[in-house]
Parts: C-alpha cells; structure tokens; sequence
C-alpha cells in the first residue's frame, strides 16, 4: 500500500466515523426530542396523579361523612326500633286490659239483663196481681 493509498484509507475511514458520528449526533438529538416529549407527558401524568390524589382524599372524606351519617342512622333505627317494641309492648297490655274490661263489661250486661228480666218479670206479676184484686174487689 503506498502513501497516497493509505492516506485515501484514513480519510475514508475519518469520513465513515465523521458520518456515523454525524448519524449518532442525529439519533441523539432524537432520543433527546423523544426524551423530551416523554418528560412533558410524564409531568401531564403526574400532575393528573396529583388530582387524582385530590380526588381521591375529597372521596375519602365523603365516604367517612357517609359512614358516619349510615351509623347516625342505625342509632337512630335502634332508637325506632325499641320504640316501636315498645309501643308494641304497651298496645299488647293496652289491649289485655281492654279485653278484661269488656269481658267485666259483658258480665256486668249479663247481671243486668238477667235483672232487667227479673223486674219484668216481677212487673208483670204484679200487674196480674193488680188485675186479680180489681177484680176481687169489683166482685166485692
């Protein structure tokens, strides 16, 4: 190999690294942009994560209002709850009395019906009796 050959070599060889050196300046600058543009979309998807974290504490304290109003509620359905045994409880007895006092009632009714039939009775016989002696007396 002469010196002009290899002095055609080494510029060949300078002009094939100036070139892949020039293509790896260019997939650099690629990455770069491409790097870029994944930093910009990971900053929109950690500012919507920082949102959503909002959010999500907004639910969080909603839900525990919720539970607290859902345990006002069950205090307040025990509260209904012996209420209504009780009332229940109360209508039982009302109505035990109740019926104790009617059957005394119809006791009572029956005494005087059976007194009221006595003195009817008793009416009539003495309006025979009352007959019988005008009678005994217009023959006298």
């Amino acid at each position: 190999m002469t010196n002009e050959e290899f002095m055609n070599f080494i510029v060949e060889k300078f002009n094939s690294f100036e070139k892949r050196f020039d293509n790896f300046e260019r997939r650099l600058d690629e990455f770069e942009e491409r790097f870029s543009a994944f930093e910009k979309r990971l900053e929109k998807i950690e500012k919507r994560l920082d949102g959503f974290e909002e959010r999500f504490e907004d639910v969080e304290k909603r839900l525990e209002n919720v539970e607290k109003r859902v345990e006002n509620v069950k205090i307040r359905l025990e509260s209904v709850e012996n209420l209504v045994k009780a009332t229940f409880e109360q209508t039982a007895s009302n109505s035990e009395a109740i019926t104790e006092i009617k059957i005394k009632l119809d006791k009572k009714l029956e005494s005087y019906d059976k007194t009221i039939t006595e003195l009817k009775q008793k009416s009539k016989e003495a309006e025979l009796d009352i007959q019988l002696l005008k009678k005994l007396v217009v023959n006298l």
